[in-house]
């Protein structure tokens, strides 16, 4: 769980630097859908997606993310 916490942070750091496609990579070892990185790794993973063009799979993301967390009214 760590190292997935590494990976998240790695990520942050990539798009902050604007490197989106790598930032992407990154995420991709943080593979979790629950626990205490999924709900930050997938907002992240939304707005890559989004800035890299990629409109529907990032609503694809946060859909998916409304219904993991359906009990919250905030997510909806």
């Amino acid at each position: 769980e760590k190292t997935r916490g590494v990976w998240l942070q790695r990520a942050g750091a990539e798009a902050k630097l604007s490197r989106h496609s790598e930032a992407l990579e990154s995420l991709a070892r943080v593979t979790e859908t629950t626990g205490p990185f999924a709900k930050e790794a997938a907002m992240l993973r939304a707005r890559l997606l989004a800035r890299t063009g990629q409109g529907g799979k990032a609503m694809e993301v946060l859909d998916a993310l409304a219904a993991a967390d359906a009990d919250n009214e905030d997510s909806q």
